[in-house]
């Protein structure tokens, strides 16, 4: 948390929580929207978690907010903004455990790509290409209608995301080893990365029973620090994630054309400067006057852009 307080907090508070596939960063703002503390926890997200797991680190990082001096009485309205928010099961899911932990007040829940766009553009208007542990294309006109391209999960699509890039090792190390393909760094890349000595391990570790998304996910740093050895492979698989997240953009912006600025969020696009370089360059030969920057503002402040918007329309 940004700050300890010595003594509960007495005045009334929001709360704005955002979901990731890595990780949750939970905010507490006054009611002016003025953030009073932030607090990471493990990752939130239904699409690729077992309920228990996402129950504990909810009921693990509200119980932390208490103990910090935050009263559950004293929460006037709670945000969630992540994936899958649209089955009415996870989203009865997420109440009943704020109810649980003591909280409750009204839990309004956003889906993950509105607040990526809400942390971007005050207005809540504009288009943003997320490139995280998932990926997701959204635009909201000036009409107010929303457009979409991806975002629909690691096993049917997230295109050009952390998981795809994992995933696209993984697979590459297996096809070097049993010479399908040519060599490549990855392989002892990997291994050292994972602490194992061969593929047998590695094999046993992608289908251990409780592997997550983020933590294939989180194999994508490495090819990063491969294509900069000029790995062929590695290079290969930066090139087809830049077209894949190219093709999520170009899909939206054909349907928004009066738009002429697009962000780039998620660790992909923020942290991989190859990558981040090759999907502006896609975009721009059909895009040309488009303006692309970079996200700096982090999705939970979204989230409570997007509980303070809803708070003042309920008014």
């Amino acid at each position: 948390m940004t700050e300890m307080y010595e003594k509960a907090w007495e005045e009334q508070y929001l709360l704005a929580i955002d979901g990731g596939g890595t990780k949750t960063v939970i905010l507490t703002a006054d009611c002016m929207g003025r953030i009073i503390s932030r607090l990471e926890a493990g990752p939130l997200n239904m699409n690729g978690q077992k309920e228990e797991a996402v129950q504990s680190m909810l009921l693990g990082a509200l119980a932390c907010l208490k103990q910090q001096g935050f009263p559950p009485d004293n929460c006037m309205k709670i945000g969630i903004g992540t994936a899958g928010i649209s089955n009415p099961v996870v989203s009865g899911f997420l109440e009943e455990t704020c109810k649980k932990a003591g909280f409750l007040c009204e839990v309004v829940l956003f889906g993950d790509h509105e607040t990526a766009l809400a942390a971007s553009f005050p207005s809540c208007k504009g288009c943003i290409l997320v490139a995280g542990t998932g990926s997701v294309c959204m635009g909201i006109g000036a009409n107010g209608i929303l457009y979409r391209a991806g975002g629909y999960g690691h096993l049917i699509d997230d295109g050009g995301s952390a998981y795809f890039i994992g995933r696209e090792i993984l697979s590459a190390v297996v096809q070097s080893e049993d010479c399908r393909e040519k060599k490549t760094l990855l392989g002892q890349m990997v291994y050292d990365h994972l602490q194992i000595t061969g593929i047998e391990e590695m094999i046993r570790w992608v289908y251990q029973e409780k592997r997550t998304k983020g933590e294939i996910a989180s194999l994508a740093v490495l090819c990063g620090e491969a294509a900069e050895k000029m790995d062929k492979t590695a290079c290969e698989i930066q090139n087809r994630s830049a077209e894949e997240l190219a093709k999520l953009a170009k899909s939206v912006l054909r349907r928004m054309p009066e738009e002429h600025n697009l962000v780039f969020a998620g660790s992909v696009l923020l942290k991989n400067k190859d990558i981040c370089r090759q999907t502006k360059e896609r975009i721009l030969l059909e895009f040309p006057d488009l303006r692309v920057k970079l996200a700096e503002t982090e999705s939970a402040e979204g989230t409570l852009r997007m509980l303070l918007k809803r708070k003042a329309e309920t008014k």
